[in-house]
């Protein structure tokens, strides 16, 4: 979403600042980021309504050297400020929750059996769990780099095992379930233009939400992503041409709500998850899965770590590299599978297992 009228600047101090400034009207500091969280973005609103803005209730209620302090400071930090909105948004909740839970507590006081029982005590959640890992790892890190501890609690600490009906998150779409939705959903409605977006791009569904025209140039997708800033430049395949085209623009999104807002991605997900349910496709088949299936296929055509990094919108190939893993180990299933049809199309048969098989090595 663009934000309008929203201004930043740094103190000397190296604390970031956001304001709302409308033409020559005088400057509204808000709390945040409007994107990091629910409060900021109701401080932004509010100043676009030209509405006082409610204070905030965790600012500067904490003593120094507690945790909570720490934690202000962090979320008021530049490096904090220099990750992405769903970064900011998602570190922010975690450690508003922990401050009202552990907030008054010495952080000089923690060692890394003490971020090992937050983490367990939400080990019914581990999804949960391991997102609170993460806020924390990043707050400690940022405490070692500005020399307020010497070593980081968080470093090291394992995060917690998925499992159940969650493990190995969305399942992977294939052509054929494509089809099944296509067959459900007509061009023009809302549930098409999504699926198309998710499955000829492989944007996550929070950039899908804000893809529109002025993301269309030359026949190719081009945005920066939310979540890592990477740029995305790909082509804008016949498919995801032609739901576009059928797709209503008044608003600066092709999925604006009917009010000319973005899509809450949350909302959107379960929605979507719900449109696939009305196709006749199972449980577990989400947004996420049409980009895996974009990386799969790609993965198995020959694609190489590096252009399926930049397919993704990752800043390495680390996170693709399972993508080409699996595309080689299905080759060579392939290949060998073939190597025994071969055999008995040839009328040969494998001779006798070699007499080491299961003799002891002495």
């Amino acid at each position: 979403m663009k934000w309008r009228y929203l201004k930043r600047d740094v103190s000397r101090h190296g604390q970031v600042r956001w304001y709302f400034r409308r033409g020559s009207e005088p400057k509204v500091r808000l709390p945040d980021h409007p994107g990091a969280s629910k409060q900021a973005e109701a401080a932004y609103f509010a100043a676009l309504d030209r509405k006082p803005i409610a204070p905030s209730p965790m600012a500067d209620k904490w003593p120094a050297g507690s945790f909570g302090a720490l934690a202000t400071a962090y979320l008021r930090s530049s490096k904090y400020q220099a990750l992405s909105p769903v970064t900011m948004a998602g570190y922010r909740r975690q450690l508003d929750r922990l401050r009202a839970d552990i907030g008054h507590l010495p952080y000089l006081s923690f060692r890394r059996r003490h971020i090992v029982q937050i983490i367990e005590a939400k080990a019914s959640a581990p999804g949960e769990a391991n997102n609170v890992l993460k806020a924390l790892q990043a707050l400690f890190t940022y405490a070692v780099k500005a020399d307020l501890l010497d070593r980081s609690p968080a470093a090291g600490v394992e995060k917690l095992k998925v499992t159940g009906p969650r493990a190995g998150g969305s399942e992977t779409w294939f052509p054929e379930h494509a089809e099944r939705f296509r067959a459900r959903w007509p061009l023009s409605s809302p549930q098409r233009t999504l699926f198309e977006i998710c499955w000829n791009t492989g944007l996550r569904i929070g950039d899908a939400l804000r893809l529109g025209p002025q993301h269309i140039r030359d026949g190719r997708v081009r945005m920066k992503t939310s979540k890592r800033g990477v740029e995305i430049d790909t082509l804008v395949l016949p498919e995801l041409a032609e739901a576009l085209a059928a797709a209503p623009t008044p608003h600066l999104t092709y999925l604006a709500t009917q009010g000319g807002r973005t899509r809450s991605a949350k909302a959107a997900y379960t929605w979507f998850s719900q449109a696939a349910r009305a196709a006749g496709i199972p449980p577990k088949f989400t947004s996420h899965g049409c980009r895996k299936g974009l990386l799969t296929e790609a993965a198995e055509h020959g694609a190489s770590e590096d252009q399926l990094a930049a397919l993704a919108g990752h800043g390495s190939t680390k996170s693709v590299a399972a993508y080409t893993k699996k595309a080689s180990r299905r080759a060579l299933s392939d290949a060998a599978m073939m190597h025994r049809l071969e055999k008995g199309e040839n009328g040969t048969e494998a001779g006798p297992p070699s007499k080491k098989v299961g003799q002891n090595v002495k």
